[in-house]
């Protein structure tokens, strides 16, 4: 509340009642300023993600038909023995145990990789897989539907 403009008018009051109003007001616009920064943090981190998965479905995509077909998608150490393995429900990739695992959407587990549980975890906590502008904008960057996305689609 940097803008006078927008300050209300607190001349009718004491002198101490001013100052904790305007207390007040500080607090909020440090808190905003704190929501900013996490905000930004969150998207940078949203960001590297998404390169990673998709660094990772590039690499895969150029071993498919190859022996190392049937390694983790992930870590790329883990040889699977059947040669299957576990596909990620949001980025359809490989993976073994140690880099991925069940998780529950909705009222089912499925199969998610550590980078997309990390994604959504992410996602859930700053909100942003219910703002379908900005979640379709992210989804179109690594091949993720977000829930909401998913839910037009019904």
């Amino acid at each position: 509340m940097d803008d006078p403009s927008l300050m209300p008018d607190l001349s009718h009051l004491s002198a101490e009642e001013r100052e904790i109003i305007e207390q007040v007001f500080k607090r909020q616009k440090d808190e905003e300023a704190k929501e900013v920064q996490l905000t930004l943090k969150a998207d940078a981190e949203l960001d590297q993600i998404d390169k990673q998965i998709n660094e990772r479905k590039e690499i895969a995509r150029k071993l498919v038909g190859t022996q190392d077909d049937a390694i983790c998608q992930i870590c790329q150490r883990t040889k699977f023995a059947d040669g299957i393995g576990h596909k990620c429900f949001y980025c359809q990739l490989r993976s073994c145990a140690r880099c991925g695992g069940r998780s529950h959407s909705k009222n089912k587990a499925i199969w998610a990789c550590s980078l997309c549980q990390k994604r959504q975890q992410i996602l859930a906590k700053t909100g942003k897989w219910f703002q379908p502008d900005e979640a379709q904008h992210k989804t179109s960057n690594a091949g993720h539907e977000s829930p909401c996305q998913n839910m037009r689609d019904m």
